[in-house]
């Protein structure tokens, strides 16, 4: 979502229309509706931060850490603001919380291992 938001502020011209997410599908299609010039500009944005994102995801590292699951309502409390402020300050991390039904403690982290000890610290 942030990932999209900045490309929103980059090329306001542009609405760009995403669909909702289907975890059984490995791609979303994005609709983009602006003028001609302003769309194509939007698109090569979009691909420029879709290879930075590939050659991060080649350099990231993963960790777990624990968290107990009593605070793991605090991740999505105030509309996800939490996450949403870890993903603007941190940009290419991902925090995945286990589902509320496991009762697991393992939260997983993902990003350059810089930005992944700076989250960690955050977080614990």
């Amino acid at each position: 979502g942030a990932n999209i938001q900045r490309l929103r502020e980059k090329v306001p011209e542009v609405r760009i229309d995403v669909p909702s997410i289907d975890d059984a599908k490995d791609s979303t299609p994005l609709r983009f509706n602006g003028k001609k010039n302003d769309v194509e500009k939007a698109r090569k944005v979009l691909e420029e931060h879709i290879a930075q994102l590939s050659n991060s995801m080649e350099n990231s590292v993963e960790q777990t850490i624990s968290i107990d699951p009593k605070w793991h309502s605090r991740f999505f409390a105030n509309k996800r603001k939490l996450l949403t402020d870890l993903q603007q300050q941190y940009g290419e991390m991902m925090i995945k919380i286990p589902d509320r039904t496991s009762n697991s403690d393992q939260v997983l982290l993902r990003g350059p291992k810089e930005t992944l000890e700076q989250v960690r610290k955050r977080l614990e």
